[in-house]
């Protein structure tokens, strides 16, 4: 099955209904040892890509948010082109074309991020999840995520390991996660699909809604926090995801 839109696409409407998994996913990695460490700080300060440890990963990803609050504003494309190049440069990704719709993306995703209906999530721009994505955390670091191919296959694995503990497939229409195209054409998690272009903008905005609750449900939990910040936050979660993904090239396993 394919995931589905929630109906009236409120970020409300599908937490309510996925609120268990979330719970169990929030204790399931502080609880669990995985790949070697045990909970969610220890997984963050695990972070590592292109020899960069995870302070450095938190101020990059700092950085690259505040250049799109000083360069960008409604209108001037061509500043909110160099917010673009300088994320994709960091992100290793070439540039691409299509910055204005891109551009009219990023206006659309405000409208989600607070309580209206993503009911125009069709309309976002078209292309590979894991580069456009990198955009979109970085436009706005506590409301969206990197979709890439090891955030999408903890997902995936995460979901599986919970419909095994309660013995059914639960909210499938909400979490079987696409996994997203990676650079080397990674095969799709057994029982979990490659996305199509629609299908990896639909799994973003539920994944980064789910991070977002997360990252919630860990400062209600009073779970110990990064130092660099006083509270956990969205692209916190993200970045924990990839560490696990990262962490499932190396053989290890999630559960």
């Amino acid at each position: 099955m394919a995931l589905q839109p929630i109906e009236s696409m409120k970020k409300v409407g599908y937490l309510k209904e996925v609120g268990e998994f979330v719970e169990w996913a929030a204790h399931y990695v502080e609880e669990n040892q995985l790949a070697g460490q045990q909970g969610w700080l220890e997984h963050l300060e695990a972070y590592e890509w292109k020899n960069v440890g995870w302070c450095e990963g938190i101020h990059d990803r700092m950085r690259l948010a505040k250049r799109f609050e000083t360069l960008w504003r409604p209108g001037l494309l061509s500043r909110f082109d160099q917010a673009v190049k300088q994320t994709l440069e960091w992100g290793g990704m070439k540039p691409f074309g299509g910055i204005k719709s891109l551009q009219d993306s990023c206006t659309l995703l405000d409208q989600f991020s607070n309580k209206s209906a993503a009911s125009n999530w069709e309309k976002l721009h078209e292309g590979r999840i894991a580069t456009v994505s990198k955009v979109y955390e970085m436009y706005d670091l506590d409301s969206w995520i990197i979709y890439d191919s090891r955030v999408s296959r903890v997902l995936a694995r995460l979901a599986r390991k919970w419909w095994d503990k309660i013995g059914s497939e639960e909210c499938e229409r909400w979490l079987r996660f696409p996994q997203a195209r990676g650079r080397s054409g990674d095969k799709p998690e057994k029982g979990f699909h490659l996305a199509s272009d629609k299908q990896a903008n639909l799994a973003f905005i539920y994944a980064s809604w789910i991070a977002q609750a997360i990252a919630k449900r860990l400062n209600e939990m009073e779970i110990m926090h990064p130092q660099t910040d006083p509270k956990w936050r969205t692209f916190h979660i993200e970045m924990v995801l990839f560490t696990l993904g990262r962490a499932e090239e190396k053989k290890y396993r999630v559960d």
